[in-house]
């Protein structure tokens, strides 16, 4: 097989229902990744006292770092076979879901009520 072939099936394979995680792993990545930097980004955007859009920015860009390593993460451990260690149950999604909510909810009322007030 040539490289290309081994990259393109890959890549098909992340869209696929990974019996062991779950879900597609390129979706797990992505989640994991958002709720990881969401916060950052949110902190980021609010520290002026006009909504900034380096929080966006500088966010996305730690998104990419994220993903691209927790893809390799998951990468290593299929190779290994150990994917199953892995696997999140729904109840542990939306403690995260819920503390990046909280977090964010946070930044966005000290930036309302004390940094942007007159």
């Amino acid at each position: 097989m040539s490289a290309k072939s081994i990259l393109r099936t890959r890549y098909r394979n992340g869209f696929r229902v990974n019996q062991e995680l779950g879900m597609p792993y390129h979706l797990y990545c992505g989640l994991k990744a958002t709720l990881t930097v969401l916060p950052y980004g949110v902190f980021v955007s609010s520290l002026g006292p006009n909504w900034s859009w380096w929080g966006l920015l500088s966010g996305s860009l730690l998104w990419l770092f994220f993903c691209f390593n927790f893809e390799i993460y998951v990468y290593q451990h299929i190779q290994t076979r150990t994917l199953a260690v892995m696997r999140i149950s729904k109840g542990q999604w939306l403690t995260r879901l819920g503390r990046t909510v909280l977090i964010c909810g946070v930044f966005v009322y000290l930036y309302i009520f004390y940094i942007a007030a007159p």
